[in-house]
């Protein structure tokens, strides 16, 4: 599936469903038990999702990306700038999906803004609240332990951003539209995925990547539905190299601190997916796309 090919370039864990399993809202097996710390009582279960099976579906997850606070190619400096681009002042509500450790929503609480940061993984939002409130912007802060795109969309909230995430929707296009769904007009949609380089065919990527939208395609999403570009922010390939490095960092001290053959398994997915992408930035770019809502 395309979906599945994106979500493995975006990271190495790719929701697991190259690895055969299923995502945790749905049935099947997992390979292994393992024990987990709880669940903060502050995250919100949103939604059918089998806690117990998504701590440990998403154990890969989480030796693969707890050493980092941005789960993609993209720079400190470069969400704030993205933050800058879309104009989060104080008040604003911020709609977060697929949030991860909830780096983008913190930033934009420590700007005076507030919302939710929805994930289906329970390390990930674990990891959220701690930093929410290190950083003391848990009161601003909302969490919900869910699959974001079954959170359905009210067009109340000032802006929705899903950052290297469109396998949740199938695609960029769709992903774009399940944005514009939960912003008020004049709301700002955030999204932040592969594309395309320009002169690459689809023949060179779709073997590896799937189906992967040129800047053309992301602009003709946005146009879609009625969204008008205000920033393009792209990543440079020095990102790229620092995301591969902090997902080898993060699995090599998942494996000195938890020996054993589980880590063991990850550390090796780690190095092949490494090897897999390791031309993928001379084909694909990232970028982060930003557009306000008619």
């Amino acid at each position: 599936m395309r979906s599945n090919a994106l979500a493995r370039l975006a990271n190495p864990a790719g929701l697991q469903y190259r690895l055969g399993i299923e995502c945790p809202t749905g049935g099947g097996t997992v390979a292994r038990s393992m024990s987990h710390p709880p669940l903060p009582e502050s995250v919100r279960i949103v939604g059918d999702v089998d806690v117990a099976r998504a701590w440990e579906v998403f154990e890969r997850f989480e030796a693969l990306h707890h050493g980092m606070a941005i789960m993609n190619p993209l720079s400190t400096e470069g969400l704030d700038t993205v933050l800058a681009g879309a104009g989060v002042v104080p008040g604003w509500s911020v709609m977060d999906l697929a949030c991860g450790h909830g780096e983008l929503l913190i930033r934009a609480a420590e700007r005076g803004a507030g919302g939710v940061g929805v994930d289906i993984s329970p390390w990930a939002l674990r990891r959220a609240t701690e930093w929410a409130a290190q950083r003391g912007v848990a009161d601003r802060v909302e969490w919900w332990l869910a699959d974001a795109g079954k959170v359905e969309g009210a067009r109340d909230r000032d802006v929705a951003a899903a950052l290297g995430a469109s396998w949740v929707w199938d695609g960029y296009r769709r992903t774009v539209a399940a944005l514009a769904e939960h912003v008020r007009p004049g709301g700002v949609v955030i999204i932040g995925d592969p594309y395309r380089r320009p002169g690459v065919g689809p023949a060179d990527v779709e073997a590896a990547f799937g189906e992967v939208p040129t800047l053309e395609d992301q602009a003709d999403a946005f146009a879609a539905v009625r969204l008008d570009e205000i920033g393009v922010i792209d990543t440079s390939p020095t990102d790229w190299e620092d995301y591969q490095r902090r997902i080898a960092d993060s699995a090599e001290r998942y494996l000195e601190r938890n020996p054993g053959e589980a880590a063991s398994e990850y550390h090796r997915d780690q190095h092949a997916w490494a090897a897999e992408n390791a031309g993928a930035a001379r084909l694909i770019g990232w970028n982060v796309r930003i557009g306000r809502a008619g």
